[in-house]
Formats: structure tokens, sequence, C-alpha cells
């Protein structure tokens, strides 16, 4: 199996290991419990996404970053109010997190410039149809 595969895996199950032990197995507010959620992000056992055409759009900063240091992920055009996921793909492997789009359906969440080179983030919404946004961001 590929390193990727594996360590995006091991993210996946300490990420629902760690919800599941502090109790957001399910959510008041919509309904859905964090395994719904990540299926629903990832598309999980239901083959390919719908297209979806929209206005969402993501981006990094500071652009390019240097290694180590804080970034910022944000966005728009998303479904307002509601859950998502993002993923950051690089050369060292994929990390994932969460997200909730405020009531404009924006986002801004922070995160850390591990790996040297071209580095691609896709973001998507919880929702049907399914909202999704790429940007890129090098580190140096």
């Amino acid at each position: 199996m590929d390193k990727k595969v594996i360590a995006l895996v091991i993210v996946l199950v300490l990420v629902m290991g760690t919800a599941v032990l502090i109790g957001f197995t399910n959510s008041a507010s919509t309904g859905y419990g964090i395994f719904d959620t990540v299926a629903k992000i990832f598309n999980l056992g239901k083959g390919k996404p719908p297209k979806v055409t929209s206005n969402a759009s993501c981006y990094v900063v500071p652009n390019p970053a240097n290694i180590n240091s804080p970034t910022i992920i944000g966005g728009s055009g998303f479904p307002a109010s509601r859950t998502g996921g993002y993923s950051i793909t690089g050369s060292g492997g994929t990390a994932m997190g969460f997200l909730v789009f405020d009531k404009t359906g924006s986002f801004s969440t922070q995160s850390q410039a591990v790996w040297l080179g071209n580095n691609n983030v896709y973001v998507a919404s919880s929702t049907k149809p399914q909202v999704t946004a790429t940007c890129t961001f090098q580190v140096i």
C-alpha cells in the first residue's frame, strides 16, 4: 500500500477516534454525527461525487510560505452555516481537517507549511450537491 494512503488512513482513524473519545459522535445543531460528516466530505462508498458549478474559491497566505511557518487557509462561496473539510497534499503526504462555514459561506483556518515545494489544497462542503474548490501554495 502507498505510504500516502497509509498516512491518510492513520490521520482519519486518529481524528475519528479522538472525536469519539471526546463525545462528538452526534451534533445537535445539524443532526449529523462525525462519521456521517466524514463520509459526506470524502464521498465514501458512493462512486463519483455530483458535478457542481459554483463560485467557491480558496486561498493560502502567505504564499510562498516558509517551511514550518503558520499559514491561513481561507475561502468563500460555500453553503452558509454548514460543515466541510479540507486536505493539503504535498511532497510529504496529505493532511486533513474539518471546517465550519460561517453565515456568509466563508471560512478561515490555521495550518502549517510542512512540505517543501508545491502544495495543493482541496476544500469540500458536506452538502449535496457538494461544493468544492482547489488552490495551491508554495513552501520554501
